[in-house]
């Protein structure tokens, strides 16, 4: 089981509170979360996906792979 702890109650309350529930806008939740992961993993950037079928599809066409 996963435990939410202060940290994460904090920041949905502050998603919540800035009326920021989706990712349009800049300087969001997700901007952060992004930044941050690319800092954590060593990379220069990150992206979010809404489902593992969005992440398949962007890692495919990073990759260059076509049809078929």
């Amino acid at each position: 089981m996963y435990i939410a702890g202060q940290e994460e109650i904090d920041a949905i309350a502050r998603v919540i509170r800035d009326k920021a529930l989706f990712r349009y806008g800049v300087g969001g939740e997700c901007d952060r979360f992004e930044a941050r992961y690319a800092a954590f993993v060593g990379t220069r950037h990150f992206a979010l996906a809404a489902s593992g079928s969005n992440a398949l599809a962007a890692a495919m066409t990073a990759a260059g792979l076509g049809p078929g």
